[in-house]
């Protein structure tokens, strides 16, 4: 479980220095994972007065740390102690009463990072000392010949987001367990892609539904043609007959109006002549010349025969005039139907076309899980951002099964820093704890985990915040 001597601590930390100067270049743990072969874990651990920790120390075994003790001794101030030495002020913005212990001015954390396959040994001292006011971290190799100068970015570059609390991952909702998923494929700004096409191509069905919807109205408005559909009749020669035969009867008309006024003038005239005997001359000049006007009025005068014969040829253009304007009024209807209908049948294309687009992005994305480094059995469901594993809702899967699932995923990213906590292991039943040791071996993990065991015969067995014994031996 445990080393027992120090002589480890003691090597060149060429290695492990040339492994942290390329991570803090590449900037990033997924462009890191490529840049060597080796790994760090904790090769030396100690604690004081870190929460309910008074002074702990002791040396890590390469793949499992299990910190055993009763409740209240100390064992999730352990675990937390290892996780805020590599991240800080992440893990402190979760506590309310602080990371000092009580009665205590400051917490100091110093953790030795090595490669236990590197010859050289152990390679680089983290110290994070944190006091009322202040935070303190410093990164410096075992020799002392180098110091760095931003020791908190020396960290984020040898480790992704989720390696000291991969079970954070299993207990998301599910629409932020996909998020992290895509992340953990490398595929992130393929998918990225396909959302932004997802969601044109969505918004753009919409407002083709949208005009389809209102097109679909206009055509259902729209009385549709049974049988023969009539042609549009030109009813220009008709207007123009019907123009010239409204002029002779518009003539005839102002005739019959001059001859009704002079009969007037006539009967006044005579009127006139009757009473005034004297001035008859004058009123038989003026009636001779009104009867000179009305025989040329009468002249001008249709027969009654012709007269009923004009009306009647007009009154049948005007009723062909009335026909041809319904056909007309028909057969335009009728065009303006059978364009819509191919408006409504391009529009009915396009959103089928985009339908399938949105088909085919979900096949393009399940490709790229498919394609990707997640364990086989994993799928997404785009529709409801539903994680099903070997079929099943991950939302239906027991705790220890979400735990099983999301600890090889990260330990699947690669990171440098191979260390990782592991909350709620108390979830995991016998069987489950050897297949989550059985992963931490398989991938080379250095696993950290509690469980509640007072005898002491496995793991670190913590006392009032001291370590009591290291696999059954005491401390003291």
């Amino acid at each position: 479980m445990a080393r027992n001597s120090k002589d480890n601590m003691k090597a060149q930390s060429k290695t492990t220095g040339a492994l942290v100067d390329e991570a803090i270049e590449a900037g990033k743990p997924d462009e890191y994972e490529n840049v060597s072969e080796g790994s760090l874990r904790f090769v030396s651990f100690k604690a004081e007065n870190y929460m309910r920790l008074g002074v702990v120390e002791f040396f890590p075994d390469r793949n499992c740390v299990e910190i055993t003790g009763k409740n209240g001794a100390g064992k999730t101030s352990m675990l937390d102690a290892a996780w805020a030495l590599i991240t800080g002020s992440k893990v402190f913005r979760k506590m309310k009463d602080g990371p000092i212990r009580k009665g205590a001015k400051k917490a100091t954390l110093t953790g030795i990072l090595g490669d236990p396959d590197n010859p050289s040994g152990a390679d680089l001292i983290v110290t994070r000392t944190i006091t009322a006011k202040a935070n303190t971290l410093k990164i410096h190799t075992v020799d002392g010949l180098k110091t760095y100068k931003s020791p908190q970015a020396v960290l984020d570059a040898l480790h992704n987001r989720l390696t000291f609390d991969p079970t954070e991952l299993a207990f998301l909702p599910e629409i932020k367990i996909v998020k992290e998923l895509i992340a953990l494929t490398g595929n992130e700004d393929a998918f990225d892609a396909l959302d932004s096409e997802y969601a044109a191509t969505f918004e753009r069905r919409t407002d083709l539904n949208r005009e389809k919807k209102t097109l679909d109205g206009a055509i259902a408005a729209l009385p549709q043609e049974h049988g023969e559909v009539p042609s549009t009749i030109d009813t220009a020669q008709h207007m123009e007959a019907l123009g010239k035969i409204d002029v002779i009867l518009e003539d005839d008309d102002a005739a019959a109006d001059r001859y009704e006024r002079h009969d007037r003038d006539h009967v006044e005239q005579e009127d006139k002549l009757e009473s005034l005997k004297a001035q008859i001359e004058t009123c038989e000049k003026a009636l001779s010349s009104l009867k000179e006007n009305m025989k040329k009025s009468a002249s001008a005068m249709l027969s009654e025969e012709t007269r009923t014969k004009k009306e009647k040829e007009a009154q049948k253009i005007r009723d062909e005039i009335a026909s041809a304007s319904e056909i007309n009024a028909r057969a335009s209807t009728h065009e303006r139907r059978e364009g819509l209908l191919t408006d409504a049948r391009e529009f009915a294309t396009n959103v089928q076309r985009c339908s399938d687009r949105l088909e085919s992005i979900k096949s393009e994305k399940a490709a790229l899980v498919e394609s990707s480094t997640l364990p086989k059995g994993i799928a997404f469901d785009f529709d409801t951002s539903c994680v099903r594993y070997n079929g099943i809702p991950l939302g239906e899967c027991s705790d220890s099964e979400r735990i099983l699932l999301t600890v090889p995923l990260v330990m699947a990213k690669h990171s440098t820093l191979r260390i990782m906590r592991v909350q709620y292991s108390n979830l995991l039943d016998s069987e489950s704890m050897i297949k989550l040791k059985d992963l931490t071996y398989e991938h080379d993990y250095q696993l950290w985990l509690e469980s509640v065991e007072e005898a002491g015969d496995v793991g670190v067995l913590i006392e009032d915040g001291h370590v009591a014994a290291i696999d059954g031996k005491p401390t003291t």
